[in-house]
């Protein structure tokens, strides 16, 4: 199953010479390039010459993301224009993919996640989102959480829940 993937390289001849692992479980990887500059997945770098030597370690992203809510504490259902939960969200490594905003009714006990709508940026790293409560959920006091997955796949646990009232 494709989790995610990610062009490397340059504009010109690129190459890797060898691959290798480390114990910790990393990924080593040399190569050359002719490219003006070359983006190993942490931003351009740029060229030195005519033909560059490339070092770099890959490891496997373990880490979860965090979000954070702060929204105001009072909501309307989709899709009236006013009154979102919003929040943001980050992951260093692999890039925020999801954010699930959860209301749990305190009458009822009744549990609607949402999917964000999100605004990144190109990496992924940093996301802002918003998410409003289904038409479908009565009027009334609810726990709202948010929690984020990243590309990678990892999901936080939900993080700090904040009381709104859903007109």
């Amino acid at each position: 199953e494709h989790m995610w993937s990610k062009r490397l390289g340059g504009t010109y001849d690129d190459g890797a010479t060898s691959v290798a692992s480390d114990p910790a479980g990393g990924v080593l990887l040399a190569g050359r390039t002719r490219s003006p500059s070359i983006d190993l997945g942490g931003g351009a770098l740029p060229a030195q010459g005519y033909y560059d030597i490339v070092l770099a370690r890959y490891v496997e992203d373990s880490t979860a993301p965090v979000s954070t809510l702060g929204s105001l504490p009072v909501t309307t259902p989709d899709p009236l224009p006013v009154g979102a939960v919003t929040g943001a969200a980050t992951d260093e490594l692999s890039g925020v993919a999801s954010v699930t905003v959860t209301f749990v009714s305190q009458t009822s006990g009744e549990v609607t996640p949402v999917a964000a709508d999100l605004a990144c940026s190109n990496d992924r790293r940093s996301c802002t989102f918003s998410a409003h409560p289904p038409l479908t959920i009565l009027p009334g006091l609810y726990t709202v959480t948010a929690q984020a997955t990243d590309r990678a796949r990892n999901t936080e646990s939900p993080g700090p829940s904040m009381t709104v009232l859903v007109l």
